[in-house]
């Protein structure tokens, strides 16, 4: 897979997850379970939530956020890394 966007791998401890999360572009953000817990009642309605130790997706408005095929790629790389 290709993301032409932003990618932060692992957030540095010197930001904050809201910092990042109104940049107002695509991205993708890696961060730890407790960083994740602290912020994630600030997050805004757009953001998608990737857990890949429970292998799931989440987010807060009711989209479709790819089509059926393209979910189904992305779900099957994600439980492949689980």
């Amino acid at each position: 897979l290709y993301w032409p966007h932003a990618f932060i791998p692992i957030l540095p401890a010197t930001l904050k997850v809201t910092d990042v999360a109104n940049v107002g572009i695509p991205f993708l953000l890696g961060t730890n379970r407790k960083i994740y817990e602290e912020s994630k009642n600030s997050l805004p309605p757009n953001v998608i939530i990737v857990d890949v130790e429970k292998s799931s997706l989440s987010w807060k408005i009711p989209i479709q956020l790819l089509p059926v095929r393209l979910e189904l790629r992305l779900l099957t790389h994600i439980s492949r890394s689980a």
